[in-house]
Formats: C-alpha cells, structure tokens, sequence
C-alpha cells in the first residue's frame, strides 16, 4: 500500500490556524506543530461512517475501541495493559493538569525538560505546584492526545487499527524531511546548528543565537517564513527557533531556501 504524502490540499483561506496566521502574505507557515497532510485514510474512513450514522450524543469506548488501543501497546511497545488502566481525557492539556495534582502536593516541585509545550510549564503553576525547568536539548513533547467524542473514539480505534502502514509510510517520508534538513543547515547556513539529534516528532530546533538578532521569529517572517520562538517553550530569548518540516518536501525545500536567505541577511547585517 503506497501513501501520496508530496500533494497536499491547499490550508489557505481554510480554519486553519497554521496558514490564517500569515493571511494575506507570502510568508510559508512553518511553526506550530501541525502537518500538512492528509489524515490516514482508515481514519477518514471511520470518520465518514461514524458521521453517516447522525448521531453524536454522549459517548463512551465500545470494546472494539478499548480491545484496539490494549492491541496497540502490546504490538508496538510489547507492554501488556490491563483494559482497567485505560483513563479516558478529553486532551493532553487536561492530562497534564490532572498529573500534577496526582502526583505532587501544593508547593511541590515539578520537574519539566526543556524546551517543551508550553502546558508541561504552566500545569503545575495552575494548581500551585513550581515548574522546575531542566534544559535538555531536543523537543521533550512526547505527543499529542485527539479529543475524546464521539467522533474521537471512531478516529482512535481505526488509528490503532487499522492506521499502522500509513504510520510507518509517514515515518519514512518525515525521516527523508530531516535529513533534508540536517543536511541543509550543515551546508548553507552557516552560523546555525540543531539542537541535539531529531529523534521524535517532525520539528526541528535551530540554534541561532550566534546570529544576534534580537526577534528571530519576526526577521525570518520578513524573508518569507514562519517559525516558533523558542523562548514560548522555554528557551531564551533570541537564541533558538522551531522549525516545523512535517509538509511535502517541496514546501520544505522553499522554506529552507527562505529561511537561509534570512540567515545570509542576518551574517551581512552583522559585517556592516
């Protein structure tokens, strides 16, 4: 089974957040942690008869969905887990905050590598825990949990079931995306280093202090792409941005180009 992952519908003038931020200029949206790809189709799948059947009331896991994400652990991670352990939560963020107070009293501190979503920060704060931030080189956000409705059960059980070869056909063409970029940074930008290897997820942090630009987000904007600052998840200012290479590889060939564009820029400021 093969998976088209260089075409990609157009996000502009769509909800979407990652592309409305630069509505109106020729600025290629290269930051939030959102890919421009198609769903796995067994999801689309699932989804389009979960919504063929019209009703959307409250819902709870049948066990195919249960049996599905317990399948899962044991093929993938060789852990079996007993259904009991299972606690379903309508999204990382409301997990975050419910670890916090589980397992630290008020007062307590909390460890969080760094850099990281910027909720592992601000979840212990929220019910009087103190956040501890320990550098650690590499993106520390181990995933994101989908919303749990009605629709998000029919999206999980056909993920875990049935989504595994478009996983991996995935994976493949995101590890071609990073040593396109790893490989990039070495040769063109000069001045510029990732930070630790690029072991999970499809971002990619850029060290760029050695540039000295006081907003890097806002002089990279303004050659034609947009990153994450790497102070919002808890870098310091002006030294690092995120770079997003989790689209079709020609997308990320211009955005690069831009992007060393802007580095080019920033060394030739920095003669003068």
């Amino acid at each position: 089974m093969s998976f088209d992952f260089d075409q990609s519908p157009a996000r502009a003038d769509t909800d979407s957040q990652k592309w409305q931020k630069y509505a109106g200029r020729d600025v290629l949206p290269m930051w939030v942690a959102d890919m421009d790809f198609k769903a796995c189709p067994a999801i689309v799948e699932a989804l389009h008869a979960r919504v063929d059947h019209g009703i959307f009331g409250y819902a709870r896991p049948v066990k195919s969905t249960v049996d599905a994400v317990v399948e899962m652990f044991q093929r993938r991670h060789g852990w079996e887990i007993h259904p009991a352990w299972i606690v379903w939560l309508p999204g990382l963020v409301v997990g975050l905050n419910i670890v916090a107070q589980a397992f630290a009293e008020a007062g307590d501190e909390v460890l969080t590598l760094t850099p990281v979503y910027p909720p592992f920060l601000s979840a212990p704060k929220n019910s009087g825990r103190v956040t501890v931030q320990v550098p650690f080189g590499r993106d520390a956000t181990a995933g994101v949990v989908a919303e749990v409705n009605a629709l998000g059960y029919a999206a999980c059980e056909a993920a875990y079931r049935d989504g595994e070869p478009w996983r991996q056909a995935l994976l493949d063409y995101l590890r071609a995306n990073r040593d396109l970029v790893i490989d990039f940074v070495a040769r063109e930008m000069p001045g510029v280093s990732i930070e630790g290897p690029i072991e999970a997820t499809y971002l990619a942090w850029l060290n760029v202090a050695s540039l000295k630009l006081e907003d890097p987000v806002a002089h990279f904007e303004a050659h034609g792409v947009g990153l994450s600052d790497g102070a919002y998840f808890g870098c310091r200012q002006g030294t690092h941005v995120r770079l997003n290479f989790g689209c079709p590889r020609s997308t990320l060939r211009e955005g690069l180009l831009r992007l060393k564009r802007g580095v080019q820029a920033a060394l030739s400021s920095a003669r003068t």
